[in-house]
Formats: structure tokens, sequence, C-alpha cells
């Protein structure tokens, strides 16, 4: 009897109802092998699965119950489509790409294919001569001003500023920021010229917001063009800008630009510098603002297509990147484009890498954009003692870094992108850097720039005051009778 009622039991597989019955019968039997033989059962049901678990299985009859956690999770490898690299493909058909070395030699369309083409989210003000904001190939990129009511003669916005829909002319305290000079405009088409319009050609960044913040004009002094700049820094830093893109400069610093530039540094807006056109080691004769010591300036020098430093540009180990910036094809007033050179072309190219990456990594902070653009890059020799860490700029690796430590001393970097931060990753065939640390480059930058105080104190003594306020301009027109930096070809 007692045995058909435990298989009973058992045949309806209910864990509950079989524990408590079996609970029962070793309770009130008197024989004790019959409750030795109930233990034993007990302990099979225990060690079942159902009822190990815990669940109540369904009878035949039942309803199945329903599965769940049966999903697969694939992580890390996210569904690939095409339309990213049709975009792209359409970008590259824009009529003048092919003449754009630029972007070959920082592999930006590899960028673009993987990672970003950019975000009109991303503001970068463009202190500069102005831009010509009703370019065909720029106006789509044009911040602006999202609280700013257009031609009602009202500042909407409360910023001190009447109708500043895509800017502020400094110069002339007026919202008509176009370009007369040409360098602004050229300096936008760099950074953001729209991409894949079927027109003339892209910037590093197709999709950006450009703040036209004009500061400079030919006719005026150096120093009005000084205070300018500072109104135009204070400017971009209430209105919201996230990249400061700043071409000029000037062999003297100044208090006014140095508190500017370290408010920006608070608010973690990057800072991106021309080094200048001064043909000299910018770590003796400082050129600012990019010699200001902020964690937030990114100092930017000029190569050419063979990796070696311009000639007319500044290098030293305060500066930090190396970009293209000679014969660069980009926009001009009117509708043009053209090419010019210079510490000025190369700081823009660098900007237009730092808007990709903010986009990317959804991570808009100086200090973290600085960091990818300082640590990546291509690994050369002609930049030994140049730059503060001898690479020049490759978009590309900048935002292929994700996820590694970007430890200087610990990183080497292969011709595909690739990050190895242990010696055991390391394969055979990538070539060690020339130095190991920073150590090592001084040691090298010392052995080819040995220093000489009396002639830098002779040199400091011919510097005067008027030659510093007439230098404080995107071109330095101080060399007067001397060949000019920028050079300029006009497509009709």
């Amino acid at each position: 009897m007692l045995c058909s009622i435990l298989l009973k039991r058992l045949k309806t597989r209910d864990n509950k109802m079989n524990k408590q019955a079996l609970m029962t019968l070793i309770k009130h039997t008197r024989f004790t092998y019959i409750k030795t033989l109930l233990f034993l059962a007990s302990c099979f049901l225990i060690t079942s699965p159902a009822f190990s678990k815990n669940k109540q299985p369904s009878a035949s009859k039942s309803k199945p119950v329903k599965k769940i956690f049966q999903r697969k999770i694939s992580i890390g490898e996210p569904k690939v489509t095409k339309a990213p690299q049709k975009e792209v493909h359409v970008i590259m058909n824009d009529p003048l790409m092919k003449k754009k070395w630029d972007l070959q030699k920082t592999n930006v369309k590899e960028a673009w294919l993987k990672f970003s083409k950019g975000n009109r989210n991303i503001v970068v003000a463009v202190i500069d001569t102005g831009i010509d904001v009703n370019h065909p190939d720029l106006k789509a990129n044009i911040w602006k001003n999202p609280k700013e009511i257009p031609g009602n003669n009202k500042d909407d916005d409360g910023n001190g500023f009447v109708d500043d829909i895509h800017g502020w002319n400094f110069v002339k305290n007026n919202n008509k920021v176009g370009d007369t000079h040409g360098h602004g405009t050229h300096i936008a088409g760099i950074i953001g010229a729209e991409g894949g319009n079927g027109i003339g050609l892209s910037g590093v960044a197709p999709q950006v917001s450009l703040m036209a913040l004009k500061y400079y004009s030919p006719n005026d002094n150096g120093k009005n063009n000084l205070n300018n700049t500072v109104k135009a820094i204070e400017y971009a830093i209430k209105n919201g800008a996230h990249i400061i893109n700043y071409s000029g400069g000037g062999l003297e610093g100044n208090e006014k630009e140095k508190q500017a530039i370290q408010m920006a540094e608070a608010k973690g807006i990057l800072f991106v510098a021309a080094a200048g056109n001064e043909k000299s080691n910018m770590d003796k004769k400082k050129y600012y603002p990019a010699s200001y010591q902020f964690n937030n300036i990114l100092p930017v020098t000029a190569t050419d297509p063979s990796d070696k430093v311009l000639k007319s540009s500044n290098w030293g180990k305060t500066v930090h990147k190396s970009a293209p910036g000679i014969d660069i094809l980009s926009t001009l007033p009117g509708g043009k484009y053209g090419r010019m050179t210079g510490t000025s072309q190369a700081t823009a190219v660098a900007t237009g890498a730092a808007v990709l990456i903010m986009d990317y990594y959804k991570n808009k902070t100086a200090r973290f954009v600085t960091k990818h653009l300082t640590m990546t890059g291509d690994i050369k020799q002609s930049l030994v003692g140049k730059t503060s860490q001898r690479r020049r700029l490759n978009i590309f690796k900048a935002l292929q870094a994700r996820g590694y430590a970007l430890n200087f001393m610990d990183e080497k970097v292969d011709t595909t992108g690739k990050i190895f931060t242990t010696e055991k990753e390391i394969p055979s065939s990538v070539p060690t850097p020339l130095s190991r640390d920073l150590a090592d480059i001084d040691q090298v930058h010392k052995a080819l720039y040995p220093e000489n105080k009396d002639s830098d104190n002779q040199e400091e003594k011919k510097v005067k005051k008027e030659d510093i306020n007439e230098a404080r301009n995107p071109s330095s027109p101080k060399r007067k009778n001397k060949v000019p930096f920028l050079k300029r070809w006009f497509f009709k």
C-alpha cells in the first residue's frame, strides 16, 4: 500500500506534494525498514533537477511553460550595413576630393567609414577673419544661434549681442561675419565643409556647426586684434562652443587672453592653437596663445607630404601635434576654392579630427580629446625633436584607440592602427619607436639643438613691441618683403 502511494506521488511530479507525503509516511510508520525506503525515496526526489531548482514542470495534459532566457547574445559584433559605405562613397565623389592630400594622409576615409562623420551638435568657434556663411559648401554647417530670432533687431537670448545668428564681428561690433580676407573661410572649409553634396570638397568633419567669430582685420592694429581675440574667446565660452580654433598668435602673451583661455579650460573647452610661422623653436621663442601651459590647449605645427615640418613653421617639444599644412585645398569667399599653406591649415585639420573624436566617444571634454590626438598617430623619424611625441596625425588611429590605455611610454602602434599595450602583444613585424619615453626625446632634442643662452638673450632684445603687435594675425604680415606663407589658386 505504501509503495503504491509512493509511485502514485512520483508520477504526479509535484515536488511540494511529494515532500509532504513522504514526510508524513516517515513520521507515522512503525517499521524501520519502511522508514529507510521512504528516506531513500525522498533523497531521490530532492536530487532530481525539477526539485533542486524548485520549479513545477507541467503535467502531460497542461499547456507548455514559456521558456525564458533563451536569446543568444553577441557582444562586440554589431550588425554591419552597407549604408555607411554608400554615404562615404558619396562624400568621396565630391569633385575636388582627389586633390585633398591632407585627407588621404590622415586616413580620414576609414575613420568616416568605421567611426564617425561628425555631428552638427558639436560647435566649433572659428576665431579668424570671418566666414562666408553663404558659401555653397559651408552654409549647411554654419552655426545657428538657437535662442536668437533673425532680423527682429532684438537681443532675444540676452547675451549682449543683437541678432547674432551665426556669431559676431568684433572688428565692426555687428552681426555681419562675412570674410573679406579669405583666411577664415579657408579654415572653416578644412574643418567642416559639407560632404556628399556634390559640390567642391568635404572638410575633415562633414557634419559640424561652425560659429563665425571675426576678430582680425588687416587694417587694424595688433592691440585691437588682440582685444578682439579675448572678446571672441569669451563669446565662444558663453554661447556653447565645444572647440575653439585659433590660427593667429604673437610672440608675447597677454594676461586677459590667458585668463580667457583658462576660463575655457575650466569649462572643458578644447583650444586648438597654431604653433605659428616664425621658423623657430617654440621651446625657446614662445608663441602665444599656443605656448600657454593649459591642459586644454593643443599646439599644432604643419608638415608636408613627406612628414617633414615646414621650414616656415614653429616646432619644439611644446608642440603636441603635427598635421598636413602645405598647399591645402579648401573653400574661399564667393563660392570659390583655393590653396593655402601654414600652421593655420594644420590646426584646422586637427580641429576637424577633434570633432570626430567628440562625436564617436560621446565625450566633449578637452582633456579626453587632447589625449587621443596626442597619444596616437604615425610615428615619424622626421618629427623627433620637432613635436613632443613625434607623431603625425592619423585620424583613423585616434578613433580606433577606444578601450586602450593611452599611455605614451607603454604604447606601440603598427601600420593597421592597432595599439599594443604590453610587450607580449607586439609581433616582430612592428617597428620599435625611435624613443621609448619623453626622456629619450629630450636627450635627442638637446643633441640636435644645443642651448645657447647668450644668443637667446640677444634674440629677445631684438623683439620690439610694435613687431609683436604686427604679428598678432593669422598670416604674419610683418615679413612684408619676404615670400608670403599663404598661397592661393582660385578655381572657377
